[in-house]
């Protein structure tokens, strides 16, 4: 009798799927299913999109995305069972990154509705501004990629550096994996925070920059000015001109939302007052 009481429970709980064994694996738009909470194609792709990954319709990219999401799904139903998600710290960054996410998408929805720049706009500004988009600079980085974290004064140590040789020694010795690389950078497509530091490091001397919890440590070891041609030009100027028309017309409709609002704040904490 004690030997049925003891095997019913089990043969339950492979009824309810345990070791996967009788259940039907998931199918269509669901990849996969981690103690009940599914894991779609759509998130799948999301996932790929936040990470920037140019290659995320590769099957091997996917499947590595995919068991990187098991894991973290596993770390939030656990955090959940502890209870951390009712902790002010959680709650605060919630509301943050959820007001950041809707704040993106309706400035994109701005974005869409703002006026594209005309022909003769375009034409126009060259004739005015002859030197805009005549050349663009190509750098030839030799750079080491790591992911530091949030490991407390390394920032500053590597912008210490004298050499690559001696900042890799640096995240070594933080037992930090660095990937080391000779690559090619095109000043159009550069951040102008990015293109001033570069522009401004002296000969082989390192460079850092950071984005996210990622650090890049590179030396400019050559560099040339392109010209471009006119047709090239013309695309440039219009994208230009258009991001700077989209711009313009998100600065002035948040403008307008914030007249008409009621907006209160603490003595102290207002927006500081411009002499006229």
């Amino acid at each position: 009798m004690s030997r049925w009481l003891v095997a019913m429970p089990c043969m339950a709980i492979v009824l309810a799927g345990c070791g996967g064994e009788g259940v039907p694996p998931p199918k269509g738009q669901v990849l996969a299913v981690v103690n009940g909470e599914e894991i779609t194609m759509a998130e799948l792709r999301a996932e790929a999109a936040a990470r920037s990954t140019l290659d995320g319709d590769d099957p091997a990219v996917q499947r590595r995305l995919l068991q990187d999401m098991v894991g973290r799904k596993l770390l939030v139903q656990a955090a959940r069972r502890d209870r951390l998600d009712q902790q002010i710290e959680y709650i605060v960054n919630q509301r943050r990154a959820e007001e950041v996410l809707l704040a993106d998408l309706f400035i994109r929805s701005l974005g869409q509705a703002a006026a594209a720049a005309p022909e003769t706009g375009v034409d126009r500004y060259l004739q005015a501004n002859p030197k805009v988009f005549a050349s663009h600079t190509i750098f030839q980085i030799d750079q080491i990629d790591a992911r530091i974290g949030d490991t407390a004064g390394l920032k500053q140590e590597l912008a210490r550096a004298r050499t690559l040789d001696a900042a890799a020694a640096l995240l070594t010795a933080q037992g930090i994996v660095s990937q080391r690389s000779r690559t090619e950078w095109d000043s159009l497509f550069m951040p102008d925070e990015l293109l001033t530091k570069v522009r401004r490091s002296p000969p082989d001397t390192p460079f850092v920059h950071s984005y996210g919890d990622k650090i890049v440590v590179g030396v400019v070891t050559a560099q040339a000015e392109v010209p471009i041609d006119p047709a090239r030009r013309q695309v440039l100027v219009r994208q230009s001109m258009n991001t700077a028309n989209r711009t313009a017309h998100v600065e002035e409709q948040v403008a307008r939302l914030r007249s008409d609002a009621d907006i209160r704040y603490q003595t102290g904490y207002g927006p500081e007052r411009r002499d006229r």
